[in-house]
This record gives structure tokens, sequence and C-alpha cells, in this order.
């Protein structure tokens, strides 16, 4: 994966974007590939997992996805205190 990440093709199509100091460079995607949650089942009860699956489903559905990810990731985030 860190081949397709550092590679100049993955350059060229982060820098295309237009997000300035938000822009996702490669850098950041090794980054936040290498620093990921391999397994968030062991965090997350069967349940959770429903209700993250129902949530997610249902704002790619609304087409609302990136409005909505801050409330569901709090709600995750409150589900496994």
């Amino acid at each position: 994966m860190t081949s397709v990440v550092k590679s100049s093709q993955t350059k060229k199509i982060l820098q295309a974007d237009d997000f300035g100091l938000d822009s996702l460079t490669s850098q950041r995607l090794d980054h936040m590939m290498k620093h990921s949650v391999l397994d968030i089942s062991r965090d997350l009860d069967y349940h959770s997992l429903e209700r993250l699956d129902y949530l997610l489903g249902n704002a790619l559905k609304n087409n609302e996805i990136d409005s909505i990810l801050p409330s569901i990731q709090r709600e995750m985030e409150e589900t496994g205190k």
C-alpha cells in the first residue's frame, strides 16, 4: 500500500484537489494508513456495529456523509465509553 500512496500518480491526484491547507497529501495519507484502527470490533459491540452500519448507510443514501460524519463519530465515541 505504501508504494501506491507514495506513487507519482497518487501525488498528482491529491494535488488536483482545491482544499488549500486542508488538502490531503501523500504524506498525510501514508500517516493515516499507518496509524489507522485495524479492527474496531474490539472496541464496539455487535449492536454498536449494527448502529454504525445503519447510520453510515443512511448518510450515504441521503448524500449527506460529509455533514453527518462528525455526529456519527461522537455517537460511537460515547458508545465506547
